[in-house]
């Protein structure tokens, strides 16, 4: 791989501007051996090793069709429309290459046209979406959302027009032959490389999705970006789910005289308090032996629906199919709740409650899956190891035998930072720690001048630290929720002195380069809610749950969190753990010993110094 990687390589020959890694270089070495080789591969990239172009040379090289999946969409269009560009160009190579998302981000041509006969409008602010909306439908090509960059996806009118598998009938419909998402899917089956994402791929191994099946047993290599969100991922797609509103839905698409006989029958069912809860913000929580002999109880109702599905001609009711497939997903949670081998729990939203069952042991299934599948499986992230060891995502991901990769990040964080753990704040579980935090934050912030990330635990802290710095400073604060994700991170950008305030969704994935970003701040280690159905079931199964998960999935998330500060080799900046737990407990060393090298300090003067420096 030198003659791409080295110094007188292609890249170096295409590009004046690029710079010789050799982590790089040592990356993509092992990449095309274990693809040559029919071998699996985990590598941790830290920051700045430029990990795309070390696995996807290999790929272009070996000649061999792959799949590659990432964890968001964002980076899937990265690779297309960046990186695999500018690979074309150096390799002289032209594959195949094809982007294939779920159902949900693509038009369906009958659902167009039954909501253009009755066009349904939540308030008039639909109506100019509308508009948009049909200015594309009259050029797109390929009938997916993301076209139009104004429109979220979830947005009421294009769930009203997507893809959605609960209103497919297949080849059956009228509007196969120009169906986006099939011919989507048709396009992905003859190219060589394949673009997914996490819950696509995980969807479609766990058969819950079948629609891209045919894709992957002609694919021999699997390579897992962003591979630090895949067990979070892999165990959504491999549970189940029921809601009263699946149901409900299910009927409705009833023919006449069933639908008004089951209807009946499901009524009382539905409308029963183990579907509903008075709780208007987020609840989690154990499903009870009460809500389980109630769930249960819906059985006798589906299996006489599905017996009477069965019996209609699939040819006069073309949903027939659809409906019982649907069913069977149906008694598949239901069988679930018997199973000692699945976490029961309930997630409760907007009034209504989602019951939910995921398999406690995710590795086995994840092997499964990916050993029948696949001949060589390459995962990568900037974030895998604990204490310089890949052990614990090895195992989580049930890839034990795989070759292990450790690069460090090229960024000089030795120079261009420092770690302050504050002497005087109380411990986090103290009431006097959240006042504390905010003095101390408050002097940190005036000697960065803002330009700083405050990443929260809780949206508790996220809405105290928001108002009390309104309230206490002229710095310009930006608080999560009060407007979109890229919203908040773009005005971050461009307005001076801000202070971007936000929980988990901002402790990864965010990458803001330059001195608009000088100082992340983290105010206690993320350590997973202990009652927490998922964790708690994992936890408990094994001999040592916190020192054997709960610390090693926040160390993970915590070098997510401060991963945030440089992302250049000329960003400077400040660290900051307000949890004073990372140096006085046993099991903080494991924290700052999985993180890059750093000088830490306890003296906020010694920080004054560093920031004089800049």
């Amino acid at each position: 791989m030198k003659h791409y990687f080295g110094p007188n390589g292609k890249l170096s020959q295409s590009f004046a501007d690029y710079e010789v890694r050799g982590p790089q270089n040592e990356m993509a070495e092992a990449v095309f051996d274990a693809i040559n080789t029919g071998q699996n591969l985990i590598v941790e990239a830290g920051t700045g090793v430029g990990k795309t172009l070390a696995y996807l040379i290999p790929i272009f090289e070996s000649g061999k069709s792959a799949v590659i999946s990432t964890a968001t969409k964002v980076l899937q269009h990265q690779l297309l429309e960046k990186d695999i560009p500018v690979i074309k160009k150096v390799t002289g190579l032209n594959p195949d290459v094809s982007i294939l998302k779920g159902r949900s981000n693509y038009l369906c041509l009958l659902r167009k046209e039954q909501f253009m006969l009755n066009p349904l409008f939540r308030s008039k602010r639909d109506i100019p979406v509308w508009a948009e909306v049909k200015a594309w439908l009259s050029f797109t090509e390929a009938g997916d959302f993301s076209e139009m960059e104004e429109v979220p996806v979830n947005h009421p009118i294009l769930t009203s027009l997507n893809a959605d598998r609960n209103y497919c009938t297949g080849s059956k419909c009228p509007f196969y032959r120009e169906c986006y998402f099939y011919r989507a899917r048709k396009k992905a089956q003859k190219s060589q490389i394949v673009l997914v994402n996490h819950h696509l791929l995980f969807a479609d191994l766990s058969v819950k999705e079948t629609n891209f099946a045919t894709i992957l047993p002609l694919h021999p290599v699997l390579t897992v970006d962003e591979a630090h969100k895949l067990e979070d991922i892999a165990t959504s797609q491999f549970g189940e789910m029921l809601t009263a509103r699946m149901i409900a839905v299910l009927l409705g698409q009833l023919p006449g005289e069933l639908k008004f006989r089951h209807t009946e029958k499901f009524r009382e069912l539905l409308e029963d308090p183990v579907f509903d809860s008075d709780m208007k913000f987020r609840q989690r929580g154990v499903v009870s032996e009460e809500m389980k002999e109630k769930l249960l109880a819906l059985k006798p109702g589906l299996e006489t629906l599905r017996k009477d599905l069965t019996a209609l001609d699939d040819d006069t009711f073309e949903m027939r199919d659809n409906l019982i497939r649907r069913i069977g997903s149906f008694f598949d949670f239901l069988d679930t709740l018997e199973n000692q081998d699945f976490v029961k729990y309930y997630d409760s939203n907007s009034g209504a409650r989602q019951f939910r069952s995921v398999p406690i042991d995710i590795s086995s299934k994840i092997e499964q899956a990916f050993s029948g599948n696949f001949e060589t499986i390459i995962m990568t992230s900037a974030t895998l190891s604990v204490r310089k060891k890949l052990d614990f995502f090895k195992n989580r991901v049930g890839l034990k035998d795989a070759k292990s990769c450790l690069l460090a990040s090229t960024f000089d964080f030795k120079n261009n930072t420092i770690l302050y753990v504050p002497k005087t704040l109380p411990d986090v579980n103290q009431d006097a720690f959240r006042p504390a935090a905010v003095e101390e934050i408050i002097r940190i912030l005036n000697l960065t001048e803002g330009r700083a990330f405050l990443l929260c635990t809780s949206h508790r802290n996220v809405s105290c630290f928001a108002d009390e710095l309104r309230a206490r400073t002229e710095l310009n604060i930006l608080k999560q929720g009060e407007s979109s994700a890229p919203g908040l991170v773009g005005r971050f950008i461009m307005e001076q002195n801000s202070v971007l305030v936000g929980s988990f969704s901002f402790w990864e994935g965010i990458d803001v380069k330059g001195e608009a970003l000088s100082c992340v701040i983290i105010d206690r280690l993320p350590f997973p809610q202990p009652d927490e159905p998922v964790f708690k079931a994992r936890a408990d199964r094994m001999e040592n749950g916190f020192f054997g998960y709960s610390v090693p999935l926040a160390v993970l998330q915590f070098k997510q969190g401060l991963g945030r500060l440089i992302r250049s080799n000329e960003d400077r900046g400040i660290l900051c753990v307000l949890d004073n737990r990372v140096l006085t407990k046993r099991y903080g060393k494991i924290f700052l010993e999985s993180f890059y090298p750093v000088p830490l300090t306890r003296s906020l003067d010694e920080v004054k110094k560093f920031l004089a420096q800049s």
